[in-house]
Order: structure tokens, then sequence, then C-alpha cells
């Protein structure tokens, strides 16, 4: 079941989407009004991703930073475990 998080302005919701197989990890972002969607986070790999790579550290896939207009998001897509800092309203990577 995904976990649905509404954003402060009452329009827009997100959940995340790991495919069959753990290829593909997705945040997406639904617009309640229109029914359009966008993906924040798509990352894909050919072998597995591993989306519980951050349980030793007591820190989720996916932490939302204040008024949830950022995301701080654990990732090994490059085979080493980096954080990155998501622009949740622009739908990319701030730093790169």
């Amino acid at each position: 079941m995904p976990r649905v998080r509404w954003r402060a302005d009452g329009h827009h919701f997100t959940y995340t989407k790991t495919d069959r197989g753990h290829q593909r990890f997705r945040l997406i972002e639904v617009d309640a009004k229109t029914g359009e969607s966008r993906n924040l986070i798509d990352e894909k790999t050919n072998t597995f991703i591993w989306t519980a790579h951050a349980e030793n550290l007591t820190l989720n896939t996916l932490n939302w930073l204040g008024k949830g207009e950022e995301i701080l998001y654990v990732s090994e897509r490059d085979g080493w475990r980096h954080l990155y800092l998501i622009d949740a309203v622009k739908g990319r990577s701030r730093t790169r």
C-alpha cells in the first residue's frame, strides 16, 4: 500500500512506488485537482535498488525537511551511499 503525503497546499500529494524486481524507485506527485502526475525522484538500475539501505542509520529513504519543500533522499545509485537534497517543488536535485 502506498503511503500518501499531502502537501501544505492541500491540492498535491506524493507516494512512493518500487517496481517489481526493485529496479526502479519513484516518488510521484499528483495534482488532486487535475489528476496530472510527475516524478520528483525516478531512480533506475539494471540490477537492484536497495530501499532499506539506511535502516542502520535510523534514517528513512525519504526525509521531508521543513515545510515539505525539500527532501533528503538516501541513495546508493552510484554504488556508494550518498544523501541528495531534492527540491520538492521543482522536482530536481539541488546539488549535483
